[in-house]
């Protein structure tokens, strides 16, 4: 069980400074980001997607939000293997997949957290 607990973490920790990274670079417009984005409608969508990476990279290490935004990130890198299939090449899908993976697994072992509960009145 502690593995486990220590695995999680782990995990969490690593999909975090990723997407805060790989967020990041997106927020400063770094040419090769501009150059990848302007194939999908330019600059907006990345600002967007580095926003969505950044609020899930903070929103994963939160014990309260984790699950939520491990979801969030999960879907995120969706969209991400289905423009790497079908705009930018299957041979670059490795970043895309493995994040996605690491994430799903985050998000179904914190599932717990994601029930919904109606507010108290």
């Amino acid at each position: 069980m502690r593995g486990r607990v220590t695995a999680l973490w782990a995990g969490r920790v690593l999909r975090a400074a990723l997407f805060l990274f790989a967020g990041g670079l997106k927020l400063r417009a770094l040419p090769e980001a501009v150059a990848i984005f302007e194939k999908f409608g330019g600059r907006a969508f990345m600002y967007f997607i580095g926003v969505c990476e950044v609020a899930g990279g903070v929103g994963i290490l939160v014990p309260r939000t984790a699950g939520l935004a491990a979801l969030c990130l999960a879907l995120l890198m969706v969209g991400a293997v289905f423009s790497h299939v079908f705009v930018l090449g299957v041979a670059q899908i490795g970043p895309a997949l493995i994040p996605l993976c690491v994430c799903s697994w985050v998000a179904y072992e914190l599932r717990g957290s994601l029930r919904w509960a109606p507010a108290k009145a």
